[in-house]
């Protein structure tokens, strides 16, 4: 789930920790636009994890995409490491945090097109409804949204190393934040 009222204040937090630097970078800037972004949207938000009718009911990986991965000369999964978020979690919502780093790049007719086909192979080894899969998406999305993960790794605990991805990531949540409804209907429908 996530507490509205905490991650408003720690965003007002990081504002006011980036507003005391004498000349603001581009980066600074940047986390700014994605705080002021997210914030409205956060104070509008009345949905809680609980009204997705989803359970903690699959020990999930917490961070399964392809860098996580390691693959055999035949494209097959030979290893997958880096389980320090592994967690009890909806298994439609590790489904469609991991189908979404396909749309970092570009979300165009090619990386939907992989995307339906990466749901529809999944169900194919282990069946899941669309009513699942779009709660998981609707989940994933307002999980995005309640989160100023980057910004508080960089501005409150100097962790500079996931710098490099607020641009996309911010790139996305925008996206998504003004086309949920129809990226939905495309992967689904």
């Amino acid at each position: 789930g996530w507490n509205k009222e905490k991650l408003l204040q720690k965003g007002n937090s990081i504002i006011e920790i980036i507003m005391k630097q004498k000349e603001l970078s581009d980066y600074d800037k940047l986390a700014l636009e994605d705080i002021r972004w997210r914030m409205p949207l956060i104070e509008s938000n009345s949905k809680k994890f609980e009204d997705f009718g989803l359970k903690n009911d699959h020990l999930t990986h917490g961070d399964y995409h392809s860098y996580n991965i390691f693959f055999d000369d035949k494209d097959h999964v030979s290893y997958v490491f880096d389980f320090e978020k592994t967690a009890h979690a909806p298994r439609s919502y590790e489904i469609l945090r991991s189908l979404m780093f396909m749309f970092y790049d570009n979300v165009n007719d090619r990386s939907i097109d992989k995307a339906k086909l990466y749901l529809s192979s999944y169900s194919n080894i282990y069946p899941i409804s669309k009513e699942e899969l779009k709660s998981g998406f609707n989940l994933y999305y307002l999980r995005f949204l309640h989160s100023f993960w980057i910004p508080e790794e960089h501005y409150i605990k100097h962790n500079y190393r996931v710098d490099e991805l607020l641009a996309e990531r911010f790139k996305l949540f925008k996206f998504l934040s003004e086309n949920l409804e129809d990226l939905e209907k495309k992967l689904f429908d």
